[in-house]
């Protein structure tokens, strides 16, 4: 179970890139540099700040560039708003006697004017603004709070956040409402992909009630290259796949809409991607793999996948199956 989150700011609670692109487009101009268009910024951008400044500014000194950004940020913070779901996320973890912690590289008087306004400021048992690198930080809070790992998730919407949890030994939680795209968040292997807050406050409430509906993909056949021998590999063969998703919530809840649910099409699509580009001898390798790639990428708390091969005389097919739960 879940007992301790920790959280980013920007991207995670607040919707503030348009301000942060503006900011540093500031200093860009300011240094007589071209300025980035919204989609190129998130492409461009990376944790630790000093990192992207580096290759964008290679001979500027960072605390000028500091002076430059916060000056800029400062007059646009007061129209940042909380993202969609946030506050209520935040409320039913207190609810719930969920820790909450923040570790942010947003300047402390940024974060301190912006928390404020919007009413989530005593929401946190401590907060960690102008964190440069968030690796030390995760472990650093685990230690003085003496939180236990296994029961901490740590959120955030950049691939440095799932780096961090992962050298700390917690569950990374990538969410899809900042910075970096999904493609990208998903390369860095999080042990969750959320489209917000909202998905994953209803994923947690489910493990707690224990609601059991699935959705069931049945019969996806696929190409794929596998077999004991390299010589079996190099002949494309065809699988057939079997996955039932259990996304966390009872379908009654759903409302109708799309963004509650699993876009299971997006997973038929993921699945087929993975066998086309996937070498292994053992289809129950492949069951283990695709199993962790689906927990992995797509909202879901369990998933149940069956591999099915043609491979012995005298029988239709020979099938393995596995199920792997999110922790």
């Amino acid at each position: 179970m879940v007992r301790n989150v920790i959280l980013g700011w920007s991207g995670t609670l607040v919707d503030d890139l348009d301000a942060v692109v503006q900011a540093t487009n500031a200093v860009l101009q300011a240094f007589g540099r071209t300025v980035l268009s919204r989609d190129d910024f998130r492409r461009e951008f990376e944790l630790p700040t000093a990192c992207f400044y580096r290759r964008q500014l290679p001979d500027c000194a960072l605390s000028d560039i500091e002076v430059i950004y916060h000056d800029h940020f400062s007059r646009s913070r007061e129209a940042v708003p909380l993202l969609p779901h946030a506050r209520a996320f935040l409320g039913f973890c207190r609810a719930t006697g969920r820790r909450l912690f923040l570790i942010s590289t947003i300047h402390a008087r940024h974060f301190e004017a912006q928390s404020a306004r919007l009413g989530v400021r005593g929401l946190f048992e401590a907060v960690y603004p102008a964190t440069t690198d968030k690796t030390a930080r995760v472990a650093e809070v685990l230690h003085e709070h003496r939180l236990v790992a296994a029961e901490t998730a740590c959120l955030g919407d950049m691939v440095h956040d799932i780096q961090a949890a992962k050298a700390a030994g917690v569950a990374s939680v990538a969410v899809l409402t900042g910075i970096d795209a999904v493609e990208k968040l998903a390369a860095a292997g999080p042990d969750l992909i959320v489209q917000d807050l909202g998905v994953l406050q209803h994923i947690l409430e489910a493990g707690s009630a224990g609601h059991h509906e699935r959705i069931e993909i049945s019969d996806l056949e696929v190409t794929t290259h596998i077999g004991a021998s390299l010589a079996e590999q190099e002949m494309p063969q065809k699988l057939w796949l079997d996955l039932a998703l259990e996304i966390g919530r009872p379908f009654a809840a759903l409302e109708d809409a799309l963004e509650r649910t699993v876009d299971y099409a997006a997973v038929a699509d993921a699945v087929t991607d993975f066998a086309r580009t996937h070498r292994c001898r053992l289809i129950e390798t492949f069951a283990a793999e695709l199993a962790k790639l689906v927990t992995g990428r797509f909202p879901v708390l369990q998933v149940d996948v069956t591999v099915k091969k043609q491979i012995l005389p005298n029988t239709r097919q020979v099938s393995v199956r596995t199920r792997h739960t999110r922790r």
